[in-house]
Parts: structure tokens; sequence; C-alpha cells
């Protein structure tokens, strides 16, 4: 089916570029030409789009710095969170689209080079087509002067037999016959120019075909992994999008309020009552001098203590507790 496809595409340019002045092949050259011209567009075309993309990605991933950049206070922190990592989603999406297309331009670049060296190798072997189609304009005009100075002739014939008559009809005579010979020579060379041009343009139509079915083949094959690359990344942004959506609607208000609590509670136990103090001099004194008396012992202990070198063996501590009758009393 593809190779009758193929036969199909490949009658349409025979019949399609004949006409006046056989403009057709310099019509057909433009239009490879233009192909070739178009194919380097593309290139530049998608590197441009990789540009934009890879601004793009790093715009958005500047945008997702700011939304995590809040800090954990607040009640929509959670929130800025889950903009924060949808974002960044994005802007990992598009730098990856932005790679996609560099390498594409990469693909077509090399697509354009390929063609240019067959046109060239195409265009060398219709050279003789080339002349070939000079020749029949060059002699198709030449037909036609000839043509038009031949009727010129019999018509000063006519006017001459008309008006004067004898020697000027015999010498006007003379030159019709010249320009007819002129006329039929013209005819023969424009029908033996016609023979070899008629074959020849004919099969430089199917090649020109063959040149531009290759060329959007080619292309419409790269503009299809344009699309598949522009579909996946929106299918990628589509999926984060709704990652998002479901995140945030799982993140409900009482949800938010309960996550805060919990991560910046400071306690449950309420102020207690406090009871006015009533002032009592005797008991002031009083723990006065029992803090004095704390501050005794301590003292005498540490002194104690600072002159023992080795530590105290179970004899040397019940001397130190002899001496000091309270601290025994108090380990008791």
């Amino acid at each position: 089916i593809l190779l009758l496809n193929r036969n199909v595409v490949m009658s349409i340019f025979e019949d399609k570029f004949w006409g006046d002045k056989n403009a057709g092949y310099d019509t057909l050259v433009a239009s490879v030409t233009a192909g070739r011209e178009s194919s380097k567009e593309f290139v530049e075309f998608l590197k441009q789009r990789a540009v934009l993309e890879d601004l793009y990605s790093k715009g958005l991933h500047k945008v997702s710095k700011f939304a995590s950049g809040h800090g954990d206070n607040g009640t929509f922190h959670p929130l800025w969170k889950l903009l924060g990592e949808e974002v960044e989603k994005e802007s990992n999406t598009h730098a990856e689209v932005s790679k996609k297309f560099n390498d594409l331009a990469s693909q077509v670049s090399k697509f354009c080079s390929d063609q240019d060296k067959k046109f060239q190798t195409t265009l060398d072997s219709l050279s003789s087509t080339a002349e070939a189609v000079k020749n029949i304009n060059k002699v198709t005009k030449d037909l036609y002067k000839s043509e038009e100075k031949y009727i010129s002739k019999c018509f000063d014939k006519e006017q001459a037999a008309k008006l004067t008559g004898g020697k000027e009809v015999d010498k006007a005579e003379v030159l019709v016959r010249k320009s007819m010979d002129e006329y039929k020579s013209n005819i023969q060379k424009y029908s033996k120019v016609k023979e070899n041009f008629l074959p020849k343009f004919a099969s430089a139509t199917t090649k020109f075909q063959e040149m531009e079915t290759e060329h959007l083949e080619g292309m419409k094959s790269h503009l299809d992994v344009y699309v598949d690359i522009i579909e996946e990344g929106l299918s990628y942004d589509y999926q984060a999008t709704l990652d998002f959506k479901e995140s945030n609607a799982s993140q409900t208000v009482e949800q938010l309020l309960l996550s805060f609590v919990q991560a910046k509670s400071t306690g449950t136990e309420k102020p207690t009552d406090i009871e006015q103090v009533v002032f009592d001099g005797d008991q002031v004194i009083k723990s006065e001098k029992e803090s004095k008396q704390h501050l005794q012992d301590d003292e005498y202990y540490k002194d104690m203590i600072a002159k023992i070198v080795p530590p105290p063996c179970p004899d040397d501590q019940l001397m130190i507790n002899r001496d000091n009758p309270k601290n025994v009393k108090g380990r008791g």
C-alpha cells in the first residue's frame, strides 16, 4: 500500500509543469531551494524555542525558590511548600523540553546537510535538462521571430503586387522565399530540440518530486517529534497540576491548624493561682539562720576533702563522720 501511494504521488509533477516559456524547470528548482532554506530556518526556530523554554524553566525555578523560602512559620507554610514543589516540577519539565528541542535541532541540521548534498548531486545530473530548457526557449524565440518575418514579407509582396507590380513583385518574392526557408529551418530545429527536451524534462519532474517527497517526509517526521515533545511536556505539566490539586484538596483547614499545633505547640499547662504571701518576721529570721548553718557545714566539708590527697578509704570516712557527728546523724 505504501509503495502504491508513493507511485501515485510520483505522478503528480509530470503533467503539471509544462507551459509558456517552459518555466516549470525554474519553478521546481526554486521550490527545492526554498525547501532547503525552510529546513535551515526550522533549525533556527527550534534553537530559539529551546532558548525560550530554558528561560521559562529558570524563571519557574526562581519562583519555586521564592515559594519554598518562607520558613516554617505560619499555618500556610505547608501550602507554600506544595506550591514550591509544583512549580519546581514544571521547571524541570521545561528544562527537559529545552534539551529535547536542542537535540531535535541537531538532528534537523544533519538532515539539512544530507539534503544539500543530494540536491547538488541531483542538480548536477540535471545539467543536460537545464541546457535543454535553454535550447528550446531559444529555438522557440527564433521560430516566432522567423514566423513574424515570413508573414511580414508575404504582406510586402501583396502590397507590391497591388501598387507597383513588375520587378518589385519579383524582389518581394525572393525575400518571401528566403524568409520562408529560414522559417522552415527553425521549425525543424524546434522539432529536434523538442524531441530532446520532452523526455529529459519528464524525467526531471520525477527527480524533483522525489527530492520534494524526501524533503517533506523528513520534515514531517521531525515535526512529529516536535509535537511529541510538546505533548509530553504538557502531559507532565498537567500531571504536576493534578498532583498539586490533589495535595491541596487533602490539606483541609482543620488539618493545617492541627499540623501547626503539632509543630509549634508550647505546652498544655495553664497558669495556676498564686496565693498572697503573709510576712512573718520570726520565720524569716529562722530561715536565715538555717541557711547560714548550711553554708558553714558545706564550707567545712569542702575544706576536709581538700586536705585529703588520695580518695578516702572506709576507715578514714568513719573518722570524718566521728569528727562531724552532724554529718553522721544526717546519714542515719
